[in-house]
């Protein structure tokens, strides 16, 4: 069956919005928001606060629900999400790091090329292939770097681990440093977080999904992960500030995002940034 439902226009989205029971003030300036602000982007902040208006679960001092509420849960979610992709971008580089490190010390520079080291096959078996892709690519598009190995070393396939590390994007470190067979080799990554492995891998799968989410620009502040990372038994600074009954919700994996950053860089404030953000103290 053909999708038929026409398209509307500004003045008809903001009759839309009205039937909602959003108060538009200012007609011109929320068709201006709406000219840059793809309806159906603004729709998925709208409809979560008009809920959480309508059963009295959010503070809001007016009587109705106006298009700037909605606006500036917008420009909220987005703020948070800057800052998360900051925090992530420190714990990607961090893991590779110290993966690059105990691998290429353990198992030799090209550690990844054997399959000894791993539980599947299948997965190291895909892993090499997209690395494989990723590297041509950026042969490709003239990366100098890559193409530089390629000339000096035209008998080698793969590159070094500390050079294949970066076609690698978050996910795919994460899930191919979860297949190690080894409890030492995983736990000896986690270790470097001060973690268990069990726990710093779940973790991992969390953050994956994060970053994915704010990457294509998805609404964070009311994300609910389908499965909460494992809950840690210590250090007594994390355990303690997590929540246990509300374990699927973005708090407990921001509060993970600022043990990790201490962790990584300890002269950060990028904890004092996350409380600005939401412009109140939280217990980490």
């Amino acid at each position: 069956m053909r999708y038929v439902k026409p398209a509307y226009s500004q003045p008809q989205l903001l009759e839309v919005l009205r039937e909602w029971g959003v108060e538009v003030l200012d007609e011109t300036e929320a068709v201006n928001q709406l000219e840059h602000l793809e309806f159906f982007k603004f729709k998925t902040y709208c409809i979560p606060l008009k809920t959480y208006f309508n059963k009295v679960q959010v503070r809001i001092s007016r009587d109705r629900l106006h298009f700037s509420d909605v606006i500036e849960l917008y420009n909220f979610d987005r703020k948070l999400r800057f800052l998360v992709l900051e925090a992530l971008e420190k714990i990607e580089l961090s893991l590779k790091s110290s993966a690059v490190r105990h691998l290429a010390i353990t198992y030799g520079p090209v550690a990844y090329v054997d399959y000894t080291p791993y539980k599947s096959e299948e997965l190291h078996k895909n892993f090499l292939n997209q690395l494989t892709l990723a590297i041509q690519r950026r042969i490709t598009h003239g990366d100098g770097i890559f193409r530089e190995f390629s000339e000096k070393h035209p008998d080698s396939v793969y590159p070094p681990l500390w050079r294949s590390f970066e076609v690698m994007t978050f996910g795919t470190p994460a899930r191919w440093l979860d297949d190690l067979s080894k409890r030492s080799d995983r736990q000896a990554i986690a270790t470097c977080y001060r973690l268990h492995r069990e726990v710093f891998f779940s973790i991992l799968k969390n953050l994956v999904v994060l970053r994915n989410l704010c990457a294509h620009h998805e609404p964070i502040w009311n994300y609910v992960f389908v499965k909460p990372y494992k809950s840690p038994r210590k250090p007594e600074l994390l355990s303690s500030s997590v929540n246990p009954s509300n374990r699927r919700f973005l708090y407990n994996t921001l509060v993970v995002l600022c043990y990790l950053y201490q962790i990584i860089s300890q002269i950060s404030n990028w904890k004092e940034k996350l409380i600005a953000v939401f412009g109140r103290t939280i217990c980490y």
